[in-house]
């Protein structure tokens, strides 16, 4: 009986592991974490937020993340970031804008 147990479970994880369209693969937490680099509180709060779409499968209170939403919401972010930091040049141009009228204010 432990050994049936033992040899459907084997087939069970290798199917979890491929992927499959009609299957996709679903990511704990704990995994996005880890590929990510980041703790787990970030990756829930990513979800929390809607940035990550999770589901919780069977009304499980643990989250699930489809490998193609990790890719969407990676690729999404890495542009947000990308087009949202200013030319090193701007930076300091606007940064002696304001010293500058500051001097000048200062002198006056």
């Amino acid at each position: 009986m432990t050994h049936a147990f033992f040899q459907q479970f084997e087939r069970w994880k290798t199917r979890r592991q491929e992927d499959s369209p009609a299957f996709p693969a679903l990511l704990t937490v704990e995994e996005v974490a880890a590929h990510c680099d980041v703790t787990r509180p970030t990756v829930r709060k990513w979800i929390q937020s809607g940035g990550l779409p999770a589901c919780r499968p069977g009304g499980s209170r643990v989250y699930r993340i489809r490998r193609e939403d990790l890719d969407g919401f990676l690729a999404r972010r890495s542009r947000t970031r990308t087009d949202a930091t200013p030319d090193v040049e701007e930076q300091v141009a606007r940064i002696l804008d304001r010293v500058r009228t500051k001097a000048m204010n200062t002198a006056e």
